[in-house]
């Protein structure tokens, strides 16, 4: 079975989205076969999608992976602004 996973993450100005994606980038390499990943930074916003062709529940666990990625590097950017 094959499942996608689009989300799309806004921020309050283009510069944050960038300092985000910068540093959550290089954590999103090396996936399993059978499960891609794309990130795009749009200005003020991070998109990226996942496509799978493992079960879901690997892919809601990389979904929920990556969240936590993008919360600790809003986090910390916070503690620092």
């Amino acid at each position: 079975m094959n499942a996608k996973v689009e989300v799309k993450l806004r921020f309050h100005n283009a510069r944050i989205a960038r300092t985000v994606h910068d540093s959550i980038n290089p954590d999103n390499i090396d996936f399993p076969d059978g499960l891609e990943f794309i990130m795009s930074l749009r200005g003020s916003n991070i998109e990226f999608s996942l496509n799978s062709a493992l079960r879901v529940e690997t892919l809601a666990a990389t979904v929920d992976e990556i969240l936590t990625g993008f919360q600790i590097s809003v986090n910390s950017l916070e503690e620092v602004m």
